[in-house]
């Protein structure tokens, strides 16, 4: 009887370290009581509440991972920063497993526009943002043509305040003129050491949303 009886604790402690060895699907949803998506690890939802908060915390660089454990960047790590320091700003940024890279980052380049340089000296003025704004609405641009008549570029391109915006002069004549200074408001400032400025002259201006 004893012996039958280790027997049986025998088999039972094969079988459950057998179960505890098979490979484990660990699934959770949260928010409800259905079954997870089959594809999510984690499946979030909400029927009373409006969105999935962040945890907050305060980077201090893009580089920085002190505020990891072990100062170690972890791939895949989101978060949303609340500092406004060095080279980060509030907002949702991932760590890419050597430094955070704010998500949502968008910046273009701003389309064709005409300088006018009709005489030298300076500084002058020409409103970046005003050309901008003017480029990507009907509103004052006669010259706008779309293959969608009833739309605008709004539609896929929303307009920002000149506040909501950053802007940057890449490239320009500097043999015959030059970018001395861009304000807050997206006025660029320059001043003309030549009026002929060969044909085929640009100036590159980036726009970046803050």
């Amino acid at each position: 009887m004893k012996s039958r009886k280790i027997n049986s604790g025998i088999l039972i402690l094969f079988i459950t370290s057998l179960f505890f060895s098979l490979p484990l699907k660990a699934q959770v949803t949260i928010g409800s009581k259905d079954l997870p998506n089959p594809s999510a690890a984690l499946d979030v939802r909400s029927n009373d509440y409006y969105g999935l908060l962040l945890p907050s915390l305060a980077l201090i660089s893009t580089a920085d991972a002190t505020v990891l454990a072990g100062g170690v960047h972890v791939p895949g790590m989101l978060v949303y920063n609340t500092a406004t320091a060095n080279d980060v700003r509030p907002g949702v940024y991932y760590d890419n497993g050597t430094k955070w890279v704010r998500v949502g980052e968008r910046w273009f380049y701003l389309p064709s526009f005409k300088l006018s340089i009709t005489a030298k000296g300076g500084p002058f003025e020409f409103d970046l943002y005003g050309e901008y704004k003017k480029q990507f609405t009907k509103a004052g641009n006669s010259e706008f043509v779309s293959s969608n008549t009833s739309a605008s570029i709004t539609d896929v391109q929303p307009v920002y305040t000149s506040s909501q915006l950053d802007f940057y002069v890449t490239a320009y004549p500097k043999d015959y003129m030059t970018v001395t200074s861009i304000s807050a408001a997206g006025i660029m400032y320059y001043t003309v050491s030549s009026t002929n400025i060969p044909e085929g002259s640009v100036i590159n201006v980036i726009i970046v949303v803050k």
